[in-house]
């Protein structure tokens, strides 16, 4: 039997000229973590093949479960772009096929994984209580797994946000610079939405659930808004450049250092 599964909610970005590392946790549904015997790998970018890296199998055992995840190393890479992926194919322990594809950027700052924590959430919501609830529900996960579930949800979702803003203002993703700090509130926040979020698909009669879930994305969409236009280095020279418009005419503006 072969398994195809979609690509995961997170987004890679390699910071440009330096190269980097993506890993994959290979899952097959309702059973979950997977062992892999054998992977290979295929780097491209658009309809161009870059490289075939060795992908290095890992083992673990987590949450009850036995698994492997996938890497590969990630050469660098000479253009910014958001059209570049990797394309695996892996030989399951139990002889079955697995296939993935992952979307990845070359960007001018990497945003890294979500570091949103269960401390994180608590701190602006009384959540401790809901999160154990959806731990036990699934095979015993604890509060900071939990966290850390949503919170990665959370991050792919504003990484969505940041891409689609990045377009209004005619750019792409890749040569935005972030405030990472005030992004780092915005997930905490669409984070506490998500598991609420959880709670209301378990539950479509829980108007307090809804209740809370709207009001926290709402909350974290107004906080996004509140962000303003992103900053841009078009230029690879470290200083973010801006717009204005004057007589008809886009200007570029440059930062002056020193």
């Amino acid at each position: 039997m072969t398994f195809f599964f979609q690509d995961d909610f997170s987004h890679p970005e390699i910071k440009k000229s330096a190269g980097g590392s993506i890993k994959i946790y290979p899952e097959m549904e309702g059973t979950g973590s997977v062992q892999v015997s054998t992977a290979t790998a295929n780097i491209y970018r658009s309809s161009t093949s870059i490289t075939s890296p060795t992908v290095t199998i890992t083992d673990f055992i987590a949450h009850n479960q036995t698994g492997s995840y996938l890497q590969v190393t990630v050469p660098a890479a000479q253009e910014y772009d958001e059209d570049y992926r990797v394309e695996w194919e892996a030989t399951l322990a139990d002889g079955s096929l697995f296939y993935r594809t992952t979307p990845f950027s070359v960007v001018y700052q990497p945003w890294g994984e979500s570091t949103v924590s269960a401390d994180d959430l608590m701190a602006i919501s009384t959540i401790s209580g809901t999160l154990e609830t959806i731990g036990q529900e699934q095979n015993d996960k604890t509060v900071a797994q939990v966290a850390s579930q949503f919170g990665a949800h959370a991050h792919a979702m504003l990484d969505d946000w940041i891409r689609n803003r990045s377009l209004e203002d005619g750019r792409v993703r890749a040569g935005a610079i972030l405030d990472r700090s005030r992004l780092h509130k915005i997930e905490a926040k669409l984070a506490v939405a998500l598991a609420w979020g959880h709670v209301m698909t378990g539950d479509t009669d829980n108007d307090h659930a809804t209740m809370l879930h709207d009001r926290w994305m709402n909350d974290a969409q107004n906080s996004f808004q509140a962000l303003g236009n992103l900053r841009f280095d078009s230029s690879d020279d470290g200083a973010p450049d801006g717009t204005a418009t004057s007589l008809g005419r886009s200007v570029i503006m440059k930062r002056v250092r020193g």
